[in-house]
């Protein structure tokens, strides 16, 4: 299939994705929406608003204004988090996740399924309690590991080591509004280490939460390649076990974790809700629970809920479209 016509075929598709997914959101939030009469003509009222640019205004503690204003300050900060884990979990996920799967049914393989069947079991706040209490601690054994007798910080972003800075006003940096990287762009390296730092124990409690999903997956693919016919024909021709691994298992069995990868990036951007609020992140999880939590009392935030809604869904469809180009692009057998 021409790769015009794949993506335009994907894009088709999206279209009563779409329109189920607002028929859903307007569905159970429309006690909290400004529409009156029948259900079909509030819906009609709801996607006119939708389409005329009007995404709703927030009325928060943390933030009041503009819907889109809202997007752009703080979905950054969860980009930020949402990069750091993933790149965190795939480098530890797909050399584990290669490493136990051609190690099918031997020792590594049952410690490492162990390991990572336990941090999968945990949920994620769980983790975060743990790392808090060995690494944020006064009492924890690793806490002085990273300067100083608190360890590493258990909340916030760093903006209070850096009150006076031009380029930072209510507690929101600029350019990129993800304090790290403007720490970096302003030459700041010392608030930059400070913003790093903030970041380590729930990027670490992100990732430990996401690591089993990518090496099972890893390790299937491994497997199932190791078992397949082109595999068993590279073994009759006499190639070692190391060429087969590189030029067969592992080039065929990442194909399906492709999947799971791009989700998972979609899961991270869509709002990391207990991470965000359990260290008060200012980012786009923490924001939607405060929109949550004012809904009874303040009506505005009914529209900007439904809107952050469409907002999580367009990524996940945006996800699983890289998703398939990827698939395009590397396996011959989808192109057919």
């Amino acid at each position: 299939m021409d790769l015009r016509l794949y993506i335009a075929s994907r894009l088709v598709a999206i279209i009563p994705t779409l329109f189920l997914l607002s028929l859903l959101t307007f569905f159970f939030s429309k006690p909290y929406l400004p529409v009156y009469g029948s259900f079909l003509h509030g819906y009609f009222s709801y996607l006119s608003m939708i389409f005329h640019g009007n995404f709703g205004i927030i009325n928060t503690a943390m933030f009041k204004g503009q819907f889109i204003s809202g997007i752009t300050l703080y979905f950054p900060v969860t980009l930020e988090i949402a990069t750091l884990t993933s790149i965190l979990t795939l480098l530890i996920g797909i050399p584990l996740g290669t490493y136990i799967g051609d190690s099918n049914n031997r020792s590594p393989d049952y410690l490492s399924r162990i390991i990572t069947f336990a941090f999968y079991a945990m949920p994620v706040f769980w983790i975060s309690i743990i790392l808090e209490f060995t690494f944020g601690s006064r009492i924890g054994f690793f806490s002085g590991l990273f300067g100083g007798s608190s360890g590493l910080p258990v909340c916030g972003q760093g903006y209070s080591s850096a009150p006076n800075m031009p380029w930072i006003t209510n507690d929101i940096s600029s350019p990129t509004h993800m304090l790290f990287l403007d720490s970096l762009l302003h030459g700041d390296f010392t608030l930059a280490y400070i913003a790093l730092l903030h970041l380590v124990i729930p990027v670490v409690a992100l990732t430990l939460s996401m690591l089993s999903i990518i090496v099972r997956y890893i390790r299937g693919g491994i497997m199932d390649r190791s078992n397949s016919a082109s595999t068993r024909n590279a073994v009759e021709r006499g190639l070692n076990h190391r060429s087969i691994t590189a030029n067969y298992s592992m080039r065929n069995g990442y194909f399906p974790s492709a999947t799971i990868i791009g989700l998972m990036m979609a899961y991270l951007l869509s709002g990391s809700l207990v991470v965000e609020y359990f260290f008060r992140i200012n980012g786009l999880g923490f924001l939607t629970v405060e929109i949550i939590s004012n809904l009874n009392s303040i009506k505005t935030n009914g529209l900007a809920l439904a809107s952050l809604v469409l907002f999580f869904g367009i990524i996940f469809m945006i996800a699983n479209l890289a998703v398939d180009l990827v698939y395009y692009m590397l396996n011959p057998e989808v192109r057919v």
